[in-house]
């Protein structure tokens, strides 16, 4: 038999009662024992929960090596699928690279078409031409040719001699600024037919006539720009053949040409 404690929860003014507990009387070696068997069953829990994270710590470190030996086993297999897949998209390149003879066949289908769509487009306009209805004029010819009149006093009010100078003025300086200040100056260029072979005959000819001569009065002679040119060039042809030679006893003295082909 044990002793038991029964504890009533009431209210004051009502009486009414709330709540009602049985508490049993324990000794203190009771209560030292239950406190000792839940401290040992914590203690318990405590080793247990322990030894499971050890395990689940342990399972994180043979993961890794199942899955490398797991893509072990998967490599070769992969090796051979790798290579079946190379093979097949280097005979697709090749198959790409050759050259389609269906290809010209297409390309002159599309022309087909689009010849035919636009040949339909045509039809199409000419049809829609041919329903368009066009009228003669029929307006009369006196209309056609009536001018009206007008008042010649009214078309000439507040004209003055002033206004017809300033209009002039007007239309002389709109014609002077058309005109380019700079190549209103330039002359005209004819062409000038000259032949160095028929200027290095004449040469020839010359220096047969003439033992020795000036090389300025020779180019003096000369009626323009391009024969002078091509004057030089013939004199320095016939100095690279040896027919003439040139010399000039000081600076910025004419040039003497002496004639080796001159007749004695």
């Amino acid at each position: 038999k044990r002793d038991m404690i029964l504890t009533y929860v009431y209210t004051y003014h009502s009486m009414e009662v709330e709540d009602i507990t049985i508490d049993g009387v324990y000794t203190v070696g009771e209560k030292m024992s239950t406190a000792l068997m839940n401290t040992v069953m914590g203690i318990g829990i405590v080793f247990v929960v322990l030894i499971i994270i050890c395990l689940l710590i342990f399972c994180f470190n043979i993961f890794p090596y199942l899955e490398k030996k797991k893509a072990a086993k998967k490599a070769p297999a992969q090796d051979v699928v790798s290579q079946i897949e190379a093979r097949e998209e280097k005979q697709a390149a090749e198959e790409e690279a050759e050259e389609d003879p269906r290809t010209d066949l297409v390309q002159q289908l599309l022309e087909y078409k689009l010849y035919k769509s636009i040949s339909y487009e045509l039809k199409d306009r000419q049809m829609d031409a041919d329903r368009v209805m066009y009228k003669e004029p029929t307006i009369p010819q006196e209309v056609a040719q009536y001018v009206p009149p007008f008042d010649m006093e009214e078309l000439l009010n507040g004209l003055t001699l002033e206004k017809l100078n300033a209009v002039f003025e007007s239309v002389i300086k709109r014609q002077t600024d058309k005109i380019d200040p700079v190549r209103s100056k330039f002359g005209r260029i004819e062409k000038e037919e000259v032949s160095l072979e028929e200027k290095m005959a004449d040469l020839e000819r010359y220096a047969q006539k003439h033992r020795q001569f000036s090389f300025r009065g020779l180019l003096e002679r000369q009626s323009g720009r391009v024969q002078v040119i091509v004057t030089f060039l013939a004199i320095l042809e016939l100095m690279k053949t040896g027919k003439i030679v040139i010399f000039q006893k000081q600076a910025f003295d004419d040039i003497s040409i002496t004639s080796r082909i001159a007749a004695a």
